[in-house]
């Protein structure tokens, strides 16, 4: 009669030792697919004379890397531009520069999506869009208010 052991050994090495023959994998476990993931952390945006200008942070959080790719700038919907992107390595991050005409005067926010044209399929296609604030410059808010 074989023993409990034997047996408990026999099934854990038999398939490790059948799989290259019959064709299987002596990994059985799911390998997870390589893929980007654009995200934007942030920016640093003012306004000055009419003009909105600074930088937007976008890093790839993904495991591959991305392909060119766009971030863009919405303000109440409407996009004000869109920006080339360059492929970025797995946790390499790159400041969009931006410069353009204001969309408002005063504190507002500007939502920035990475990828904005669907240019990678990402790990997570829901993370690549943040809200980024407006200010303008602090000397210009001293003056307003006086």
């Amino acid at each position: 009669m074989p023993r409990p052991r034997a047996i408990a050994l026999a099934a854990l090495v038999l398939p490790l030792v059948l799989a290259p023959v019959l064709g299987g994998a002596a990994d059985a476990r799911p390998h997870k697919k390589k893929t980007p993931d654009l995200v934007v952390l942030g920016g640093l945006l003012t306004t000055v004379d009419g003009t909105l200008s600074g930088t937007v942070t976008v890093v790839n959080k993904g495991t591959k890397q991305a392909e060119l790719s766009s971030t863009s700038l919405s303000y109440g919907g409407t996009v004000l531009d869109t920006y080339t992107t360059l492929g970025l390595k797995p946790g390499k991050a790159v400041k969009v520069k931006v410069d353009l005409p204001a969309p408002a005067t005063g504190d507002y926010d500007l939502r920035a999506c990475a990828d904005s044209g669907n240019a990678d399929k990402e790990k997570n296609e829901k993370n690549n869009c943040a809200t980024v604030d407006v200010s303008p410059p602090q000397s210009s808010r001293q003056s307003a208010n006086r």
